[in-house]
């Protein structure tokens, strides 16, 4: 990922174009779900999710 792109809003960005274009591509081939879930883990330990991080 290129280094504008390593802040939490510009890598939440990515997760999101990542996530709709997976889907779309589920779509056409008439792959449906009620939901997607997302998990993510870091690799220096446990971050502090902070307001918001939470999209329910």
């Amino acid at each position: 990922m290129p280094p504008a792109l390593r802040t939490d809003e510009g890598s939440f960005g990515v997760l999101v174009r990542l996530t709709h274009k997976a889907a779309a591509r589920l779509r056409k081939i008439d792959y449906w779900a009620g939901a997607v879930s997302v998990m993510v883990s870091y690799l220096d330990g446990p971050r502090d999710a902070g307001p918001g991080a939470y999209f329910g």
